[in-house]
């Protein structure tokens, strides 16, 4: 009798964790009820408003389908609720006088929510827009104390002999360093896969973080697995952009940057004449060909391009340079090859050899 008790008490404890979780992701993601039903729509539950309705307010007892339907839906690892003691710890020790974990911390409160993530593939022989999905939620730590936990579902653009997508998922921890700057390291352990992402922070005194551009150091897509870094972008899902919008995107995370000399090889300027005109550029054009020096490649900037159409506003020209960048020959990431490791050892051995 009194094990059964025990039993009895230990499950509703366990519930009550759960629910308790449920509550929180939903009250953090600021999601209504019919939000929830989405989700579990999309991923193939089937949930009455009304049931969900009772939950919530505490007017019923979870049971065993909502709770998986919910835990799958709202992307809370139910192992890590069920089984704290087995979950594996964050190794890694952040200072709490340099950085800002707490997730109930203002500073990181503006940023929870679900993110859209793009940026170009890593892969040097495609040319693709990736796309993600980033969610930044409160949670709380085999230490009890509440962190930043970060989410991402990254829609790799491929898919399984049965027709069905393919997606890499991601978890890890966002936090701010009191510098400025914010983190968040992201794992696969399925894969082996460890990003760092890095984005310029700032206070929100009022309203949540829109977006931001960051960077990422990863490994490369593809046969080759060399460590690499490229730009992405995460902006709020109440923006839809169009695909021109995300083209424009794409061309600001090349290496470069918009404030940088464009590189572009005149035979691509001849080549993309016709596409160049239909966005207006045609004048653009013949102002190159016929003030600069004929070369391999035309370097522009915002200064040589204003002296040559003076009368532009700073909007227009930054839509230029936007379309001649999508001609620019500059990389989406840098890479770290097994070449660059040999010319750094001949580098060092031959400066140790000349006593330097």
């Amino acid at each position: 009798m009194f094990r059964m008790e025990t039993m009895r008490k230990n499950r509703d404890k366990t519930i009550e964790k759960l629910q308790r979780v449920i509550e929180q992701c939903i009250e953090d993601r600021n999601l209504k009820q019919k939000d929830v039903l989405n989700l579990c729509e999309k991923k193939g539950y089937t949930l009455k408003q009304s049931e969900l309705s009772r939950i919530l307010n505490r007017k019923t007892t979870l049971a065993l389908y909502p709770a998986i339907a919910l835990s799958d839906a709202l992307e809370i690892d139910m192992s890590e609720v069920l089984y704290p003691d087995r979950w594996r710890r964050r190794k890694w020790d952040i200072a709490s006088e340099s950085f800002i974990t707490d997730a109930t911390d203002h500073a990181i409160k503006s940023y929870l929510g679900t993110y859209h993530m793009l940026f170009h593939s890593t892969d040097a022989q495609e040319v693709k827009k990736l796309r993600g999905r980033f969610a930044l939620y409160s949670q709380i730590g085999a230490d009890g104390l509440p962190y930043c936990a970060a989410l991402l579902s990254l829609d790799t653009g491929e898919y399984d002999d049965e027709g069905n997508q393919i997606f890499k998922r991601y978890e890890g921890q966002f936090f701010i360093s009191k510098q400025g700057v914010s983190y968040c390291i992201l794992v696969n352990n399925e894969n082996g896969d460890l990003s760092l992402l890095t984005f310029r922070d700032r206070l929100f005194l009022s309203g949540k973080a829109q977006s931001r551009m960051g960077l990422a150091m990863t490994i490369a897509a593809g046969e080759l697995k060399h460590p690499v870094v490229h730009k992405l972008a995460i902006y709020r899902e109440d923006f839809t952009l169009s695909s021109e919008q995300e083209d424009r995107l794409i061309n600001l995370m090349k290496i470069s940057g918009l404030d940088k000399d464009i590189y572009i090889p005149s035979d691509n300027l001849f080549e993309e004449r016709e596409v160049l005109t239909e966005k207006g550029l045609e004048d653009i054009v013949q102002a190159i060909e016929k003030y600069l020096p004929e070369r391999k490649y035309y370097i522009l900037n915002r200064e040589i391009l204003k002296s040559l159409k003076r009368r532009i506003n700073d909007v227009e020209m930054t839509r230029i340079i936007a379309d001649l960048r999508e001609l620019d020959d500059s990389s989406y990431t840098i890479q770290i090859k097994e070449e660059d490791d040999k010319e750094l050892f001949e580098i060092l051995k031959s400066e140790h050899l000349t006593g330097k």
